[in-house]
């Protein structure tokens, strides 16, 4: 009788090796969320399989491989994304590498120099889902819920404003420069401005700007 049922617990053994197999793959699959691809400048700062994707400091991704855009001229990274961050992918959805950065406001990032550098996402608001995005060469200055004014500049003058400077008022800041570039078109500097809140009601009709190391108003 022993000879006849040991067939079959041969048999057996890899069927429920193949039942645990199929459950685990189940599983993944069911964990796994969106895929989506990040493309950069330069790969400074990647690993496939260790560089996270962050939303306040909790893990949401990891970056799964990274390769030369088809005319070498970036680097697009795939990132695997943990399941239910559909709604966090959208089309206002921004990232940037959080590193050791020294700006004029001062030193950001020194966490990641023993950690390594990671990449940061911030919620957009608008309900287009995307799964391709650019990351930013510097992080936003403003949250997307921060309450203030976006006022745009127009200036003549060479000597231009970087991202991050002060807007200052009787020696005070009020706000930040959230955007800078030369227009070919006006041919001028124009400047995206974010003043913070309740400093946006002194943006009046008559309001005036000037450079002097920094932008002020009165």
């Amino acid at each position: 009788p022993r000879a006849r049922w040991l067939p079959s617990l041969v048999w057996l053994i890899p069927l429920v090796a193949a039942v645990v197999g199929l459950s685990l793959l189940i599983n993944t699959l069911a964990s796994r969320g969106p895929e989506i691809t990040v493309t950069f400048r330069t790969a400074e700062g990647l690993t496939p399989g260790k560089t996270p994707v962050r939303y306040k400091d909790v893990d949401i991704g990891v970056v799964s491989h990274v390769a030369l855009s088809p005319d070498r001229k970036h680097v697009v990274a795939t990132a695997d994304m943990a399941r239910d961050t559909d709604s966090m992918l959208l089309k206002d959805t921004r990232f940037w590498v959080v590193k050791p950065r020294i700006e004029r406001q001062g030193i950001s990032g020194l966490s990641t120099l023993l950690s390594g550098s990671y990449i940061e996402l911030l919620p957009g608001k608008k309900n287009k889902y995307r799964d391709k995005f650019d990351v930013m060469d510097t992080p936003p200055v403003a949250q997307p819920d921060e309450k203030g004014l976006r006022i745009r500049l127009l200036s003549e003058q060479s000597r231009g404003l970087n991202i991050g400077d002060p807007v200052m008022y009787r020696g005070f800041s009020v706000g930040r420069v959230e955007l800078s570039h030369f227009s070919t078109g006006s041919r001028q500097m124009e400047y995206q401005l974010f003043i913070t809140a309740p400093y946006d009601g002194l943006v009046t009709n008559n309001v005036r700007f000037w450079m002097n190391g920094g932008v002020r108003f009165e």
